[in-house]
């Protein structure tokens, strides 16, 4: 069914020459969504969404800018896995909105806002190791799931690293 509203007709269309042969009325009504998101979570954190709406396969729920385009979304869990929602928040800090996101479409049907805050992250470790030894690094921080602590080359990019082990 389209994800717009409105009055339809549903028609029987012969293969060769796409004649109609039979049709009938459809009345299509708006459906909407709610979503209840923690109001806060952790940079990278995981975001639990209390939510009701259609649960049409390939419908999600995503995280996203305010202001976004509704075919524009960022992280995103489909409205299949229920209720609550797990969505992996933004590495960025800052406001964000969570929409119900119907597949057709993408057209949003429900929306909350949700802040994504900074997490406060320190390490301490050894100043000297010998080279292939293992050392013991404390932290606290959030640990969020495949989170990880790595020994890189100073400079390095962000999304090159060395040794790691998991938070």
């Amino acid at each position: 069914v389209p994800s717009e509203p409105g009055d339809y007709t549903v028609r029987y269309h012969l293969a060769s020459g796409y004649a109609v042969v039979a049709s009938s009325p459809l009345k299509v009504t708006d459906v909407v969504a709610t979503l209840e998101p923690a109001p806060t979570v952790g940079v990278g954190g995981d975001l639990s969404i209390n939510w009701t709406g259609p649960k049409q396969p390939s419908d999600f729920i995503s995280i996203d800018k305010p202001g976004a385009a509704d075919t524009v979304y960022g992280p995103y869990t489909y409205a299949t896995q229920g209720s609550p929602a797990k969505i992996r928040a933004p590495d960025e800090a800052g406001d964000y909105v969570v929409r119900y996101h119907m597949a057709i479409g993408y057209r949003v049907i429900g929306s909350a806002p949700v802040k994504v805050i900074d997490e406060t992250v320190t390490l301490s470790g050894p100043e000297h190791a010998a080279a292939g030894s293992q050392v013991q690094i404390k932290w606290a921080g959030p640990g969020n799931k495949a989170d990880f602590i790595s020994i890189d080359p100073v400079g390095s990019d962000e999304s090159k690293y060395g040794p790691y082990a998991y938070a």
